[in-house]
């Protein structure tokens, strides 16, 4: 959408011209699907969470964003990088790191004071810790992931003057020991990738929040999730600096001004309620993964199978067969 133009919002065009934003086929299977379904959507909450903020990120852009989200009153979660990596994040070798200056701090107090706004950890450094792994976290000790939660949400404590109870891994990955280290340092929040497989018991006590979609296409997921029939959903929405084209002319969806006005026509939707961590939390104490939508989510079980143990094997055959006969359907003569 061009600033400044006339144009309908892109988030409510979808119901007359859908929009192909990612994969095409799977978004068109989606849509098929979901148009068969009784509308029964009552309350859909939508949470955005805004990553990389940094000493690194753009403090103009951020300015002005936070000057948005005040006026506006627009419930958002801010995913803060305490002790940025300044070189190369997916390279695990020793570098530069810098904390959060004062004028990032006075925004962030300033964010979270005025307006409806969780400031989450978002790792310590954003560093991958190996080069197999784009992760801060995965296959690092139990001591090790302790001492970088614990020295993050120290300086997040500094400069908001409350203890972060959110954390968003960087690339959206961690393992048990990140889940761990997480409980032993008070925090009640886990905002990360979606993952099928993932069962209650895994997080313990953590409410989990998963990034179900990004900038780039969540006006088709809004449209789909309208069409479910669920009564209540959620969609959390990941935001970054470069989704907008104040920031980056060639990664931006969209301008803040325009992101502005889409807010407000969501808002005009008495099914929508955008919220935070804080707000989800009031009125149930525990979140997982069945609470949220996801596209991609009719997946979900034939991948379960197919990493069990004993029914794995069994569904890999059947998948195995099923493309043998097509292959061999199109390879005779006359097909």
């Amino acid at each position: 959408m061009v600033e400044g133009s006339e144009a309908p919002p892109i988030w409510n065009k979808l119901s007359t011209e859908p929009r192909r934003l990612g994969n095409e086929n799977s978004d068109h299977e989606l849509e098929t699907k979901a148009n068969i379904c009784m509308n029964k959507l009552r309350r859909l909450y939508v949470l955005f969470r805004y990553d990389d903020l940094s000493a690194r990120s753009n403090t103009d852009f951020e300015r002005r964003l936070v000057q948005v989200l005040i006026e506006d009153q627009i419930p958002f979660v801010f995913g803060v990088i305490p002790q940025v990596c300044l070189g190369d994040w997916r390279n695990p070798e020793p570098q530069t790191y810098a904390e959060l200056d004062s004028e990032k701090r006075q925004l962030l107090q300033h964010a979270a004071s005025a307006a409806p706004v969780d400031v989450a950890l978002h790792g310590l450094t954003h560093q991958s810790a190996t080069s197999d792994c784009l992760s801060e976290f995965v296959g690092l000790s139990l001591e090790e992931q302790m001492r970088k939660i614990s020295q993050g949400a120290r300086i997040l404590e500094a400069c908001t003057g409350h203890r972060p109870f959110a954390f968003v891994p960087p690339w959206n990955r961690y393992d048990k020991n990140t889940i761990a280290a997480l409980i032993e340092n008070g925090f009640t929040v886990l905002s990360a990738g979606f993952r099928p497989k993932m069962e209650s018991e895994e997080a313990g006590p953590l409410s989990v929040f998963p990034q179900t979609v990004s900038l780039h296409n969540f006006a088709t997921t809004l449209e789909l999730a309208k069409k479910t029939r669920c009564r209540e959903l959620s969609l959390i929405v990941e935001l970054h600096e470069y989704d907008f084209t104040d920031v980056s002319s060639v990664r931006g969806v969209m301008a803040l001004d325009s992101f502005r006005r889409e807010i407000r026509e969501l808002r005009s939707d008495a099914r929508i309620e955008l919220r935070n961590f804080s707000q989800a939390l009031v009125n149930r104490n525990r979140w997982s993964n069945d609470d949220f939508y996801y596209p991609r989510r009719r997946f979900a079980l034939l991948s379960r199978l197919a990493a069990s143990r004993f029914l794995g094997p069994i569904v890999l055959l059947v998948v195995s067969l099923l493309c043998l006969i097509a292959l061999y359907r199109q390879a005779m003569p006359g097909q």
